[in-house]
Order: C-alpha cells, then sequence, then structure tokens
C-alpha cells in the first residue's frame, strides 16, 4: 500500500501525534486521505503531488532530493473532516515521497482554510559551530495552528540538538503538551541519545543507532544526534506544541552547557 503509518500512539510513546509515509508511483499515482478531523500537515520530501478537494486544488512542486531548499507544505486545519485526493505529478516525476504529520484538534472559535506553505513561509540558517555546526529550514507556523515542522541537515561527524530545548522546570510546564518526532535520511549511520520525558510521562534514557528512513519519537529535553565522519546526515523533524515559534541561541552567553533552546 502507498500509505504506512509510520509512528503513532497505537505503537510508540506518543499522546496524539501521527507519522504517516504516502509513497506514490506511476502504478500508484493516487491516494485517498480522511483526515477525520485531524490538524494534518502534508510535506513531500521528494517528488511532487497534487492534492484535490472538491472543486480546490493544491500543487505542491517537488525537489529531486532532500539536500535541495523544500519547496512547499499544505497545511489542514483540524475540527473538520476533509477527503483529499492526492495525485502524482506523473508528467514530471517518476515518484513522490510525502510525509503527514497529524495530531487531534478541536473546533476552533475560527476556521482556517487549508494553506499553502512556500519559500517565502520558511527560513534557513546556521545553527551551532564546530561539531555542533548544522543548516535548519523552520516553516513559520501561523497563529491557530499546533504543528511545527522542518529538516535539520548535519555534515559528516556533527551534532545536532544540543544544548538540550528545555529545561526541567519547562518540561512540566511551558512545553507540558509537547511530542515530538524525526525522520532520518543519511547514506551512513548515526546515533540518538535520548535523555527525557515522553508525552506520554514515560522517561526516556537510551542510546540508539538509526539508519536512513528511520523514524524516532524524541522526548522533550535532551536528544542529540550525530552521524558517522564519512556522511552527512539529515532528519525531518515535527513536533505539537502550543509555543507558536521556537529560537536558538542569540546572546554572548548562551553557549555553555546551562545554555537551554528557548
Amino acid at each position: 500500500m502507498p500509505l504506512t503509518t509510520l509512528l503513532s500512539p497505537d505503537t510508540a510513546p506518543l499522546t496524539t501525534l501521527r507519522l504517516e509515509r504516502l509513497q506514490l508511483t506511476r502504478d500508484a499515482v493516487y491516494q485517498l486521505i480522511v483526515t477525520g478531523g485531524r490538524e494534518v500537515v502534508v510535506y513531500p520530501l521528494v517528488g511532487g503531488l497534487t492534492v484535490r478537494r472538491a472543486g480546490e486544488v493544491w500543487h505542491l512542486p517537488g525537489r529531486a532530493h532532500v539536500r535541495q531548499a523544500p519547496p512547499a507544505l499544505l497545511r489542514i486545519p483540524g475540527g473538520v473532516e476533509f477527503e483529499l485526493g492526492c495525485y502524482l505529478d506523473y508528467t514530471e516525476w517518476l515518484a513522490a515521497d510525502v510525509l503527514l504529520l497529524s495530531t487531534d484538534a478541536t473546533p476552533a472559535a475560527w476556521a482556517p482554510l487549508p494553506l499553502v506553505q512556500r519559500p517565502e513561509h520558511r527560513w534557513t540558517h546556521a545553527v551551532g559551530e564546530g561539531t555542533h555546526a548544522r543548516q535548519v529550514t523552520e516553516w513559520v507556523t501561523p497563529p491557530g495552528w499546533t504543528l511545527h515542522v522542518g529538516e535539520t541537515l548535519n555534515p559528516p561527524g556533527a551534532w545536532s540538538s544540543w544544548p538540550a530545548h528545555a529545561t526541567p522546570a519547562e518540561a512540566e510546564t511551558r512545553y507540558a503538551d509537547h511530542e515530538e518526532v524525526f525522520w532520518v535520511v543519511t547514506p551512513g549511520t548515526g546515533l540518538l541519545s535520548l535523555d527525557g520525558w515522553y508525552a506520554t510521562g514515560e522517561r526516556a534514557l537510551e542510546l540508539r543507532e538509526v539508519a536512513n528512513s528511520a523514524a524516532c519519537v524524541v522526548p522533550l529535553g535532551s536528544h542529540p544526534i550525530v552521524f558517522t565522519p564519512d556522511a552527512w546526515g539529515g532528519y525531518w523533524w515535527g513536533y505539537r506544541s502550543g509555543v507558536l515559534q521556537k529560537t536558538y541561541n542569540r546572546f554572548a552567553d548562551e553557549c555553555g552547557v546551562q545554555t537551554y533552546v528557548k
């Protein structure tokens, strides 16, 4: 089947977050997606697709490989069930590889419409130095939405996701509704160090080897990842949070082990 569930509350330490993968080819150019009232992000990794709903059409242009800049994504609001027809743009692409991130949602007082975000809605910047240098692409999360997505690209042998993203106290208050997943792409292998708490309340304390196409739940707290010295590594990340947008270290004293990304 072209639609596969990678992570869900049934199989992983998640409360509402679900990560699915849609793979379209010229032998399977179509897939119906029923949102069930969940908030959804449709994120093309490679290749392009067209999404249709009744008389509405959204074109999501593709890219040839994941080290190119991501071209577009589609946000589907929660609270109302949508039936989406996903079609491969087969005149240009042999295939499309797409991630769908979703979470439970309740009807809001306002009714947002499906939203296509394009390059003007993202920014790419360098984060860290030396063995912690990486390239991060973040998509703007508009007010009223709870899903946040982006990509991180590590040079060979470099670490990401350091320092920790929240203090222990913040994990219980400001970020209490946070849950996050990674999807890894690399020609080599990586190590993912987990030290924190999942949204389910479970303790995470583990060193895990990750390979290409690994899907992982990462805890709030510390989850640095490094790839082998002979291979670059990247990961798509998506999380659910009521905090509108994260920021990285910005000031002169934010360089020590006691510094936390806000």
